[in-house]
């Protein structure tokens, strides 16, 4: 499972995968709209690649995660999470 995710009261953006979290480079303001791209390649333990990009801006990339090789099943838009709300608008989605 890979998360892109903000804390509440912050505009520092987070990405958590291989049981971890993982501070980016990036921040997403609120009340502000960003292209927020996330590639993965699931190859296996500690061989997998994460790249996250801000506005076209690499803030985060590893090329030793550890995922799941047989891919990702689901995707996830928006929070789960009762504590930290908000409104999400996607558009232009792609999973490959």
């Amino acid at each position: 499972m890979i998360s892109l995710y903000k804390p509440n009261g912050s505009t520092k953006l987070y990405v958590n995968h291989s049981g971890a979290n993982f501070p980016t480079t990036g921040r997403l303001p609120a009340a502000t709209y960003e292209r927020i791209a996330i590639d993965i390649v699931a190859a296996g333990s500690g061989v997998s690649t994460v790249t996250v990009r801000v506005e076209g801006v690499q803030v985060y990339g590893t090329t030793t995660a550890s995922l799941d090789p047989s891919g990702v099943s689901t995707v996830q838009i928006g929070n789960d999470t009762k504590s930290q709300a908000f409104v999400v608008l996607a558009d232009d989605l792609e999973v490959r």
